[in-house]
């Protein structure tokens, strides 16, 4: 048979009840005597509009103090209501994490607690490496925030696309001459010969002498045309 304990005995939630009772009243009398003195404060400040301005400063320090004193204090009187409300229950002392009891020294010396010292201790490593991760993560926010406005403030260069663009070459066109035309340039050639060494040109009958220009032409020199005389014409 088992003999663990699973809750403090009837004897030990009396001696517990009246420690907490005990803590009961002074922390009502606490609290009591900071909610007079905010208000003493308070009426005193909002009397005499004269005072000197660090003086009306003090003072607002001092209430500002005062409140969070109550605060806490209001705290404080809550747990251990809900700690006699355990007690009514029989379930004092025992662990809220572990579901074992807490030792009965942490208990004296904190009545109000509702976790054991290995569950307080899991339970504040898990808060401070939950605190770290929140306070990397927001740090990796920050960066991130940091990167996004210096990328903004990067001016993109201008894409330049270069395109080249081949001039048509020129083409030299050569004239072509046929057999003909090469005749005829003979023919020329020859009658050239002719003129400059017998200083006489035949030509067709169709040939028109009207079509001759004489200008820099010899007057000596007789030009034939159907075998009549030039001289005689002119």
């Amino acid at each position: 048979m088992s003999n663990t304990i699973t809750r403090y005995t009837d004897s030990e939630l009396e001696e517990f009840r009246n420690i907490l009772e005990d803590k009961l009243d002074k922390a009502k009398a606490q609290y009591e005597n900071l909610i007079n003195q905010i208000k003493e404060i308070t009426e005193n400040s909002s009397g005499d509009f004269t005072k000197d301005l660090t003086d009306f400063s003090s003072s607002q320090t001092e209430v500002e103090l005062l409140n969070n004193m109550a605060t806490r204090q209001r705290t404080y009187i809550q747990d251990i209501q809900n700690a006699l409300i355990r007690i009514r229950n029989k379930s004092y002392g025992i662990c809220v994490v572990t579901g074992q009891l807490i030792d009965k020294k942490r208990l004296m010396a904190v009545p109000t607690t509702t976790k054991s010292v290995i569950a307080k201790t899991e339970g504040e490593q898990q808060a401070m490496a939950a605190m770290a991760a929140k306070r990397k993560a927001d740090e990796d926010a920050e960066e991130e925030e940091e990167a996004r406005k210096k990328a903004k403030l990067v001016v993109k260069k201008p894409i330049i696309i270069t395109k080249v663009i081949k001039k048509p070459s020129a083409t030299k066109t050569t004239k072509v001459f046929d057999d003909d035309d090469d005749s005829e340039l003979d023919d020329i050639l020859k009658d050239l010969d002719n003129l400059g060494s017998e200083g006489e040109v035949e030509f067709d009958d169709d040939f028109d002498n009207d079509d001759i220009e004489t200008t820099g032409i010899d007057e000596d020199y007789d030009i034939a045309d159907d075998g009549g005389d030039m001289d005689e014409d002119m």
